[in-house]
């Protein structure tokens, strides 16, 4: 893994700019009885092995660079097959992103991009983020708990203990 991600670093194109961006890598595709691991690449260059569904990369550091990304299945070669799933990540400078491998809503694997809100939050304030890309289109997400242990109200009246939030779908 550090040798696939200084190959990129090192990229001719790469070297030209001394910006950088950040992205998480996100694999949501749980296909079959043992998932659907994949191997990645980045312009043509092994990143990950196996990378394994439900599975969150810590954030990589990257120059700013538009980078194609190809998945295929784990262990299989590129040479021989099309990537399971393909895309490409415009990455701007200063930029952080999530890029997520899910099933879109016709069942097809493919790729979505994603920019994170990371700007800075007052003390004692914190950012939730949920985004669906579920092939099922409606979700819930249940709360645990709706006081914190300070006693502050995590989502205030109506909400309770086991409560249902509702999401709207990705994109």
């Amino acid at each position: 893994l550090a040798a696939a991600i200084m190959l990129l670093l090192l990229a001719p194109g790469a070297q030209a700019s001394a910006e950088r961006g950040s992205v998480t890598l996100v694999h949501g595709i749980p296909v079959g009885p043992s998932g659907f691991p994949v191997d990645v690449y980045v312009d043509g260059e092994l990143l990950l092995e196996e990378f394994n569904p439900k599975t969150v990369t810590d954030p990589l550091e990257l120059p700013a660079a538009s980078y194609d990304g190809d998945l295929f299945p784990a262990g299989a070669a590129p040479a021989a097959q099309d990537p399971a799933i393909t895309g490409t990540v415009e990455l701007e400078a200063g930029a952080n992103v999530s890029v997520v491998a899910h099933l879109y809503a016709d069942a097809n694997p493919t790729l979505s991009v994603f920019a994170n809100d990371i700007s800075t939050l007052d003390a004692g304030q914190a950012r939730l983020t949920v985004r669906s890309v579920a092939v099922r289109r409606d979700v819930q997400i249940v709360a645990a708990a709706d006081v914190l242990p300070d006693d502050t109200l995590l989502f205030g009246n109506p909400w309770h203990a086991g409560a249902y939030l509702s999401c709207s779908p990705a994109g």
